[in-house]
């Protein structure tokens, strides 16, 4: 479940040449195809990242069935409650069964009134362990190619320029570099994290 360099690291103690480069193989990862809505019986679940102005919200649908990013959503400047109302058209078009957006700030209102508007949100409260965890998740998908993208070039320029930091503390930090974005980074990895879990809920309902 983690990138291999990490793993080396941790658990093996071991140096690793550019350690800081978090994401492996994203340009050959980059074959999928933009999707106008749901395909038959296929799940699709979205991650949203929100922003208002310097930042960008940004919203990834997945399909669950192939692990593909069909739908990609980048802008800024627009007041909340159209951002609301264009998330719920795509998520319509979708017919998705998740949406893990971010609670944080300005997050958890605007969730709120996405479930009211009849979305299915679940909130994701980012602090530097939860974004380690799902940061890595995506990142173990890319090494291990479980993962297609779209060949974004602002998605695939942020993915390549992520990186890892190691605080005074031990601990690790992941971020874009300065002056540099990383909604697109974040979208997809709650995206993804949305995929997986639903996965398991599919195969573990499976089993009963």
């Amino acid at each position: 479940t983690l990138p291999e360099a990490t793993f080396m690291q941790e658990f093996l103690a071991e140096f690793v040449d550019d350690a800081s480069l978090v994401f492996r193989g994203v340009q050959q990862s980059a074959t999928a195809k933009q999707a106008e809505g749901r395909r038959g019986d296929t799940v699709y679940v979205a991650g949203l990242d929100w922003a208002l102005s310097y930042d960008f919200t940004v919203l990834s649908i997945v399909n669950v069935n192939t692990r593909e990013l069909v739908y990609l959503d980048r802008y800024n400047g627009v007041e909340y409650g159209m951002q609301r109302q264009r998330i719920k058209t795509a998520c319509d078009k979708f017919g998705v069964s998740a949406l893990v957006a971010e609670s944080n700030s300005m997050g958890k209102p605007n969730n709120d009134e996405l479930r009211r508007m009849g979305l299915p949100v679940r909130d994701f409260n980012t602090t530097n362990a939860t974004k380690a965890e799902i940061i890595e998740s995506l990142a173990a998908a890319f090494e291990q190619g479980n993962i297609r993208i779209l060949p974004d070039p602002v998605l695939i320029s942020e993915l390549q320029a992520y990186e890892l930091e190691r605080l005074p503390s031990g601990m690790v930090r992941y971020s874009a570099p300065a002056g540099m974005h990383d909604d697109c980074v974040m979208s997809l990895a709650l995206a993804w994290q949305g995929a997986i879990s639903t996965q398991r809920r599919r195969a573990t309902a499976k089993e009963y």
